[in-house]
């Protein structure tokens, strides 16, 4: 069961209708357990075992990627996938049990409110563990229920485990409840149906009715009762799989269906329940979010997200199967792995259906993972309680040594490798014994580097998914020079308790030197504008501004505050409001300079601007290029309009939470990490310091101050820029353009 995400909770729909007209069923039997009434040494645990393993061979089981879990579902033809997505892995049944759990601790067996207990009861979709009857069965006050539980798929509950006055009034059957039922006119006097919205399709559900009013007693109960069954899919992907819905004719929202199928079958008294149980997290993937609201909503907020998450990621093979065949064209369509021929030509045909299922997968298990970090134990903690994992602290300061050690021998072992290429006097065998020697040293290392690597980057994950801010690499030398110490240094940034820690860190590395937040919201025009006009009032004098903050490769569109594409906005609109603002502050210093960090990205765009909100289409690369692009213009634009020294500059590749947007899908086609999860080596990686000391050269090397507006890579001018980026028209227009964007916002 799942949410609706367009609600605040977790909604169940309950319809309960009573039955009226006269029964056929004159002398009521009841179906009982084979065994009811058995004492446990007398059940015949031999069969018992063999109709469970009988049961297990009915589902069939497949491994999951990246798991050690399997995924199980009830056998299907290709075309069936839409309506059993959810399947019968641990992860559904423990997603239902939650649900259960807190639906039956608030509101008991039902929502109906029932005269008296009811003496005989069906659930059609019990499930494959039972779990409503079971509880119900030991309810008080329902100690003389006598259950029966109906489901397509076999249940898996050991009758020798259930205590011998539960047996002896419960009984399972297996049965296709879109087909007429195994049971006798006016059988029982309550019917519950749960669960069951995503199986069944609109035409079905009016002789579904007719079929179990004709089971239920006079003035017996039926209810119905549902959440809006979709998966917790990212939004396009939800579309994709809502219009999958309607093409199977399946309605999840039990209010448009059941109101008027109820009617037309005599049912009367028809109650309609909105109930909320869960607090649903949808809408609140951020720690602010996640941090507001009453303590116990909070606390199953992250439960539930983190339940739900692992719940559709184990079934992000189904799911990216489904959605992927939906969207072939209408033509002959077979599984890619049959061996059939697609409607496209046989290798190009299935080459393309498993692309595509391939990257919604991906994108299925990059977001549930995004929602599962956000619900981990780690983060609640922190947002809670202040809690910091000291453990995890530890290891990355271990990890970091660690990893500086392999990379020693790692490079140690190639430039051996070298050596013995170059020439060696020992004879040819033993140059060839030594070679293969130094080639298994050199895999080892590679591999030891790339275990650490993995393992470091999955603790420094956890402590920046719960929020603790990590500490600066204990392998760089962190001792501030003595000739660069400025007097004032001015932190900006959108987070107080971030700027707060920044501040403590500076005092211990440079105790002398002044520090003075300010918050900026680049994001934000007004906010920008506010926070240049404070440090004006400051009426201080500004030596060197880095522009240095920045979002990369949003993977939907989003729009600022003021209605601008987020990465535009918050990499170029801002930063050249608020440099503009406190160019006064700059002025009064003797040689001010201003550094607008861009990146190698700005080879993936340039400045679009026929769209540059990117209305007609969105390519997160692209966005992302254009404003790396911005970024140099702008440089090249304060250099000519405004009289100072500008110059923008590439960092390198560094591993930062900028990377936050980036999946395992983008990162390994263009060699950004290798196959294991490690850093690639198509390209080379920095560390803090090493990317830090382009930003160094560009801040305070004298002998720019003649090269205003140029791009500097690995600490040198870079002549290596696209031609669009260093084109003075193209900086005069964006000018331009700027100014108009921002006049236009401010006016609002």
């Amino acid at each position: 069961m799942l949410p609706d995400t367009s609600n605040s909770a977790l909604d169940v729909d309950a319809v309960s209708a009573d039955r009226s007209s006269e029964s056929r069923f004159a002398d009521p039997t009841f179906l009982l357990s084979e065994q009811a009434g058995n004492a446990p040494d007398q059940l015949d645990l031999e069969q018992e075992q063999l109709k469970l393993a009988k049961a297990h061979d009915w589902f069939v089981e497949s491994n999951l990627r990246g798991s050690h879990e399997t995924s199980r579902t009830r056998p299907l033809e290709p075309q069936d996938d839409v309506v059993s997505w959810s399947g019968y892995g641990h992860a559904a049944l423990d997603a239902d049990a939650l649900f259960m759990a807190e639906w039956r601790d608030q509101y008991g067996p039902t929502v109906a409110n029932l005269e008296s207990t009811p003496e005989r009861v069906l659930d059609i979709g019990c499930g494959v563990y039972g779990q409503w009857i079971l509880a119900a069965a030991q309810a008080p006050g329902w100690e003389a229920t006598r259950f029966v539980g109906l489901d397509l798929a076999p249940v898996l509950v050991p009758t020798s485990m259930l205590p011998a006055e539960v047996r002896s009034r419960v009984v399972f059957v297996q049965h296709d409840f879109l087909r007429p039922l195994p049971f006798d006119d006016g059988q029982f006097d309550y019917i519950r149906t749960c669960g069951v919205t995503a199986g069944v399709p609109e035409p079905s559900w009016d002789p579904l009715i007719e079929e179990l009013k004709r089971c239920l007693a006079p003035r017996g109960t039926h209810e119905i009762a549902d959440t809006p069954s979709r998966p917790t899919l990212p939004p396009h992907l939800r579309e994709e799989f809502d219009t999958i819905l309607e093409k199977h004719l399946l309605n999840v929202n039990l209010r448009s269906v059941l109101p008027a199928t109820l009617a037309m079958n005599g049912m009367h008294d028809v109650v309609h329940t909105r109930v909320r149980t869960i607090p649903k997290p949808w809408g609140m993937l951020d720690e602010t979010n996640l941090a507001a609201g009453p303590e116990e909503a909070r606390v199953k907020a992250r439960v539930l997200m983190a339940s739900l998450a692992r719940y559709t990621a184990s079934h992000a093979a189904s799911l990216s199967r489904t959605i992927t065949r939906a969207s072939e064209p209408d033509s002959p369509q077979v599984s890619p792995l049959s061996g059939d021929t697609l409607a496209r030509g046989p290798g190009l045909a299935a080459a393309a259906h498993l692309r595509d299922q391939s990257e919604c997968e991906s994108t299925i298990r990059s977001g549930t993972a995004e929602w599962n970090k956000l619900a981990s134990i780690s983060a609640l903690m922190t947002q809670q309680w202040g809690w910091t994992c000291r453990v995890d602290a530890e290891m990355e300061t271990q990890l970091n040594d660690h990893l500086r050690i392999a990379e020693e021998r790692l490079l140690e072992a190639t430039q051996a490798a070298s050596a013995i290429e170059e020439g060696s006097p020992l004879p040819a065998n033993a140059q060839m014994d030594q070679r293969e020697e130094l080639r298994v040293a050199q895999q080892k290392a590679e591999a030891r580097r790339r275990e650490v690597a993995a393992q470091l980057q999955a603790v420094r994950d956890r402590l920046e998914t719960a929020g603790n801010v990590r500490s600066p690499e204990p392998d760089l030398d962190m001792s501030p020079s003595q000739e660069i110490l400025p007097k004032l240094l001015i932190l900006a940034g959108r987070s107080p308790d971030k700027l707060r820690q920044t501040q403590e860190t500076v005092a211990k590395l440079a105790p002398g030197v002044e520090t003075k937040p300010l918050i900026l919201d680049l994001a934000s025009l007004k906010k920008v504008r506010q926070a240049g006009e404070e440090v004006e009032s400051w009426g201080i004098a500004i030596d060197v501004l880095i522009n240095n903050a920045a979002v990369m490769s949003i993977p939907q569109r989003e729009l600022s505050e003021d209605g601008y594409e987020l990465q535009f906005a918050s990499n170029h609109l801002g930063p050249f409001l608020f440099t503009n603002t406190i160019l006064p502050s700059l002025k009064r210093a003797t040689a001010p300079r201003i550094v607008s960090v861009s990146s190698w990205g700005h080879h993936q765009s340039p400045v679009n601007f026929d769209d540059i909100n990117w209305e007609k289409s969105y390519d997160k690369f692209a966005t992302y290029g254009q404003s790396k692009t911005a970024n140099i213009l702008f440089a090249i634009g304060l250099s000519s309009k405004r009289g100072v020294c500008a110059v923008s500059l590439h960092p390198g590749l560094i591993r930062t939470d900028l990377w936050r947007h980036l999946t395992r899908e983008d990162q390994l086609p263009v060699g950004l990490i290798n196959e294991d999860g490690s850093n690639g080596d198509r390209f080379p990686y920095k560390n803090l310091q090493e990317g830090a000391a382009t930003h160094i050269v560009a801040a305070f090397e004298p002998t720019l101050q003649d090269h205003a507006g140029v791009y500097l890579d690995d600490c040198q001018i870079q002549p290596e820029v696209e031609a669009y980026a260093v084109d003075k028209e193209n900086a005069e227009r964006l000018w331009s353009v700027s100014e108009e964007l921002i006049q236009k916002a401010l006016a609002q």
